[in-house]
């Protein structure tokens, strides 16, 4: 397996701690640590909107793509906590 070649975001995703669980696919997103919210799986992955859809019935409604880094990311929920993610993502603070 090449890092990063394709429509997945191995790196992360190994960086991380995820993996998949036996006969299931790689996580869609980062579900913690200093990349939550990250989408792992780039346009045109296969399963995306799959993924995505099982997000949003999970609670994860709220996008944001980073104008910086040109990925996005989902959260739960926006509140104060929000404008911190923003920042942190965007400017590594």
């Amino acid at each position: 397996m090449e890092i990063n070649k394709g429509k997945y975001d191995y790196l992360n995703a190994i960086g991380a701690g995820l993996v998949p669980k036996i006969g299931e696919h790689w996580p869609t997103r980062v579900s913690h640590g200093s990349n939550e919210g990250l989408l792992l799986k780039y346009m045109g992955h296969e399963s995306l909107l799959k993924g995505l859809l099982e997000e949003m019935d999970l609670g994860y409604n709220f996008m944001y793509k980073n104008p910086y880094n040109d990925r996005t990311y989902t959260f739960d929920t926006l509140g104060p906590i929000l404008s911190q993610r923003f920042a942190e993502k965007s400017y590594g603070k």
